[in-house]
């Protein structure tokens, strides 16, 4: 019997200390299997991402894509819901670029505030196509408006004929062939600008005007259509919004140059609160737009760029807002803090050293933390006192800081 009870409690210490042992596996397995969701708990090469191209578009996608695969995360991480990026300076073929991702106060998947800087690798521009190797040069018969074919109606059929080869006018210079008609063929000669093609085509075709020739006219444009939102306040930017609006309301597809124009005096740029204006007026020898008609567009900065204001500037604990100025000493440095409100996604904060003794000045890449960009200013060595304007810029919101470095 004695035996048996001694069996019994060797059994039962045996099955216990499996059960430990289970439990203690189960535990270690758990934590291996856990998400973290803490930006900053990401290190070393895994901050280093190759996007598809060198734009800030392709960044934030790789970015994205980094962020959930080394976090381990079951969901989509999304840009200005879960992270908020910044301080965007493109890879070049001398350096890596760079962008700073941090997690958005509201997001349900990252820990809010936390932030972590990627390194991006420069991507080769992809080489560019031969136009004499394209498929089909035999472009069949098409009509146009004019007496002759445009380049833009060339380049329309290369790309019917050509399946996504996505040849643009912009691309190509059209000239006519020696001893042919403009009307049967054309040679398609790639511009030094193009990033897409190299060398030239010659293409045929049989082309025949239109018995109908209906031209559009601009200033049939009219009330909600004239007015336009923009991304900023370049003038190529409203040229853009202005021709996708002809387009939607007219149409037609229509060239700066070649279809209408935009005067010296006719863009006016918009600015936080104040709305700009962009004039389009026909040109004589367009095909497609009514000669010496024209459309005048307002300009409006989308609200993401407008709301953005900068609400503090300091120094350790020296406040700048209102004094806008600080020293610094000859061969020292300042942690600059900048305060922004209303945060936007896709909007960058910038850091621009005037002209004037910018040599004895220098600023580092921002690094963010929710909506404080702190900047690093470094100063060389002077003889003599030297006062420097620095630009701190985030959308349209901007402030001048006068640096003084003193010998």
């Amino acid at each position: 019997m004695k035996k048996l009870l001694s069996l019994l409690a060797a059994t039962g210490l045996v099955a216990t200390s499996g059960s430990v042992a289970v439990a203690c596996n189960k535990k270690a397995d758990d934590k291996a299997t856990t998400a973290s969701t803490d930006l900053s708990t990401i290190k070393g090469a895994d901050l280093t991402v190759k996007p598809s191209d060198n734009t800030e578009a392709a960044a934030k996608t790789a970015v994205l894509a980094q962020i959930k695969l080394k976090l381990k995360l079951t969901t989509d991480v999304k840009d200005s819901t879960d992270v908020v990026f910044s301080a965007f300076s493109a890879a070049t073929s001398a350096k890596a670029g760079s962008i700073v991702a941090t997690a958005a106060d509201a997001s349900k998947v990252l820990t809010p505030k936390k932030t972590a800087t990627f390194a991006l690798t420069y991507v080769a521009p992809a080489a560019k196509k031969d136009l004499s190797t394209i498929t089909t040069k035999e472009l069949g018969e098409f009509s146009g408006v004019g007496d002759t074919p445009t380049v833009g109606e060339v380049v329309e059929q290369v790309n019917a004929k050509n399946s996504g080869l996505s040849l643009s006018a912009d691309d190509v210079d059209m000239t006519t062939p020696s001893g042919k008609d403009l009307k049967a063929s054309a040679t398609l000669t790639a511009k030094s600008t193009s990033t897409k093609f190299e060398k030239a085509v010659t293409v045929t075709y049989t082309y025949t005007k239109s018995a109908t020739t209906t031209k559009k006219d601009l200033s049939t444009i009219t009330g909600n259509d004239l007015k336009l939102e923009v991304a900023d306040n370049q003038q190529a930017t409203a040229e853009s919004a202005a021709i996708a609006k002809v387009k939607e309301k007219l149409g037609v597809d229509v060239v700066k140059g070649t279809d209408f124009t935009v005067g010296s005096s006719d863009f006016t740029a918009p600015q936080s609160g104040t709305a700009g204006k962009i004039k389009l007026t026909s040109k004589s020898d367009s095909t497609k737009l009514t000669e010496g008609k024209s459309v005048e567009f307002t300009l409006n900065l989308k609200a993401s760029q407008t709301d953005a204001t900068i609400t503090k500037v300091e120094s350790g604990s020296v406040d700048l807002t209102t004094s806008k100025a600080l020293s610094i000493a000859k061969s020292g440095n300042a942690d600059v803090k900048v305060t922004v409100s209303k945060v936007a996604s896709g909007t960058s904060f910038t850091t621009t050293i005037g002209d004037t003794n910018k040599e004895v000045l220098s600023a580092g890449n921002a690094t963010n933390e929710g909506t404080v960009y702190t900047v690093k200013l470094t100063a060389t060595d002077v003889s003599e006192n030297k006062e420097v304007k620095v630009t701190f810029k985030y959308g349209t919101a901007s402030f001048e800081l006068t640096v003084t470095v003193t010998a």
